[in-house]
């Protein structure tokens, strides 16, 4: 058989998505940079590939939307940062626009995006409107698989602390130490969560002067740093 030119082959949406998905993961694993850059060519492909009524759109966008917000976080320096960002949150609200079995996950994208975008330019919309969609997240999880719980409570318990370093509201950093907790019990195995937990009780101690928080938050941050100790030996070749 002879050989078949690239250039003849027409790539459908779905195609694009696929190879796009791929490079992500390879960039998960390679951290090269290149590899994101082609994954958001890739995907920006499937999207200009597909109309209004492919059952899909609502994957390509979101797909879309994740891979230009992870290379906002990478390249926080750039003039480029901030339109990927912007960027993300458009396709995010576009994806919503569309009824879907996986409005939880689009809503967990939009809220991720909008806190990355507040913890870079410090507009408060940004951050009651990434509380608000992770409130709505975590209202219509209860049936998710744990793992996934536990990260939406990580995250909502985030931007929670982040509200109350903002606004001094008590009840923001007792919600940010439920769902800190929440995310530690869901997935007790997880390092970042209990980091966050522990940050959380730590944040609430220097105001309460409560000995079962610092108590608590030592006891986290200690499981934190095992767990980065086992973490790190999973992936030291022997």
């Amino acid at each position: 058989m002879g050989n078949v030119s690239t250039q003849s082959i027409k790539w459908s949406a779905i195609d694009w998505s696929d190879y796009g998905l791929t490079l992500q993961n390879r960039f998960m694993e390679t951290n090269n940079l290149a590899l994101l850059d082609s994954a958001v060519i890739a995907h920006e492909k499937a999207l200009s590939h597909s109309n209004a009524s492919n059952p899909d759109r609502v994957a390509f966008l979101n797909n879309l939307s994740d891979a230009l917000r992870t290379r906002s976080e990478l390249n926080v320096s750039s003039p480029d940062s901030s339109k990927d960002l912007d960027r993300a949150i458009n396709l995010a609200d576009e994806a919503l626009q569309i009824p879907s079995p996986y409005r939880t996950i689009l809503l967990f994208s939009k809220s991720n995006a909008l806190f990355r975008r507040y913890e870079k330019e410090r507009e408060e919309l940004d951050l009651q409107k990434a509380l608000d969609a992770m409130t709505k997240v975590l209202e219509a999880s209860s049936e998710s698989p744990l793992s996934d719980r536990a990260l939406f409570n990580n995250t909502l318990s985030c931007i929670l602390l982040s509200s109350y370093q903002l606004t001094g509201s008590p009840n923001d950093i007792d919600k940010a130490i439920d769902a800190g907790h929440a995310a530690s019990v869901y997935d007790p195995s997880n390092s970042g969560y209990w980091s966050s937990y522990g940050n959380a009780l730590s944040t609430r101690f220097a105001c309460s002067n409560s000995l079962s928080d610092i108590n608590v938050a030592v006891y986290a941050l200690q499981e934190a740093v095992r767990l980065e100790h086992v973490e790190e030996e999973r992936v030291i070749p022997t």
